[in-house]
């Protein structure tokens, strides 16, 4: 099967304009996220390798297709090297990954774990980038090791600090992080590291909040980023409230209070592979995406459950919402997550979102996936049962 690619081009960072502060500018380029496509012959799919979005800050790259162009093919042969190319609308047919079996080893057990599962390492097994020789492991460590990124729930004990502080401060640097167009996974580490210090420091000053929140954003993007942040951007994403030195010592400062354990798995993590697993087209990333970062905005769900077990009930949630079977086969196989463990996590995700929404406390990340380059997701409406 000949596999084609969708290469895109993604610039430097911005420059902030020195008199305004990134919360007041308006949106920028949207991170790319990979489009899975369907055929009655072998399905010719556009492929990541290590992230969802296809993240490069290397100038001068001119993409081969546009955002809303992005190519699907069809091999008919596996001995033909050219596929037919077409952007017209066509039928995904995914109710195919959701087969039913025709018998049940059990009268009572949900039909989807007793359903043909597909490999989907299978296409990438010649990419040495894509390690699926020993992915299988890879993921089974990170599941060992999840448990040291769940903060212990401790804002109770916070004396200036707040849940609704927190609430604004993630809002706010989803908007930082978007405008600098850093990598997904520099937003999850940011979030999870400003909960881990707060778990340890219970004596963080009001007006030094956002101060903790723009230098763990600094931080992961030195982990996560080719091109990190520049100090200078960030004060002036501040609006000049922070000095260069104070960041600096701040970093200082968080990274000794977390002894430097930086190398953990977030929600994102596993949503990588889950969304593989599920088959996930466009919309259902971009509506995923969504849920997992409203997740991020809720101190209780973050400090109660585990990336993985946040990351299955988003893609749950978001199967559920575009009308698809909630859990496949394939799922059961690389989320090791049965439907019946994931529900009452998806349940209480979808309260959690209700409130927040309502109370209009996700002000930026509305605007942001509510827009048509991200077909809008936020305005679909959440499934009511499960």
């Amino acid at each position: 099967m000949e596999t084609i690619y969708a290469s895109t081009n993604r610039s430097l960072p911005v420059v902030v304009n020195k008199k305004k502060s990134l919360a007041s500018l308006g949106q920028d380029s949207l991170q790319r996220l990979p489009s899975v496509s369907q055929s009655t012959e072998k399905p010719l799919v556009v492929k990541t390798k290590t992230t969802l979005p296809i993240d490069n800050k290397l100038a001068g790259i001119k993409p081969s297709v546009k955002l809303d162009q992005i190519i699907v093919g069809y091999v008919k042969d596996a001995r033909d090297s050219k596929a037919s190319i077409t952007k017209t609308h066509i039928d995904l047919k995914l109710e195919e990954y959701d087969i039913k079996p025709t018998y049940r080893n059990y009268q009572d057990a949900p039909a989807y774990q007793y359903g043909r599962a597909v490999d989907i390492d299978e296409r990438d097994s010649g990419d040495p980038l894509c390690v699926t020789a020993y992915v299988k492991e890879i993921y089974q460590y990170h599941r060992e090791q999840e448990h040291r990124s769940v903060a212990r729930p401790t804002m109770h004990r916070q004396v200036a600090v707040t849940v609704n502080m927190r609430t604004m401060l993630v809002d706010w640097l989803s908007e930082v992080h978007h405008k600098l167009k850093f990598k997904a996974e520099t937003l999850y580490l940011t979030v999870n590291i400003i909960d881990r210090y707060l778990s340890k420091k219970t004596d963080v000053a009001r007006n030094k909040f956002q101060l903790v929140g723009t230098t763990a954003l600094l931080i992961a993007s030195k982990y996560e980023d080719i091109y990190p942040a520049e100090i200078n951007d960030l004060v002036e994403a501040c609006d000049s409230e922070y000095l260069s030195d104070e960041i600096v010592g701040c970093e200082k400062a968080l990274l000794d209070t977390l002894n430097y354990q930086l190398s953990i798995p977030t929600i994102y993590t596993f949503l990588l592979r889950y969304l593989n697993a599920a088959h996930a087209t466009r919309e259902l990333c971009y509506l995923v995406s969504y849920i997992a970062e409203c997740t991020l905005h809720s101190y209780g769900m973050m400090t109660r459950f585990k990336p993985s077990q946040l990351a299955a009930a988003a893609v749950l949630i978001g199967r559920k919402a575009l009308g698809r079977n909630a859990w496949s086969p394939t799922l059961l196989r690389y989320s090791d997550y049965r439907r019946e463990d994931v529900t009452p996590v998806a349940e209480l995700m979808i309260v959690n979102m209700k409130q927040l929404i309502s109370s209009t406390k996700l002000v930026y990340l509305s605007k942001k996936y509510g827009s048509k380059k991200f077909q809008g997701v936020a305005t679909i409406k959440l499934p009511s049962e499960l």
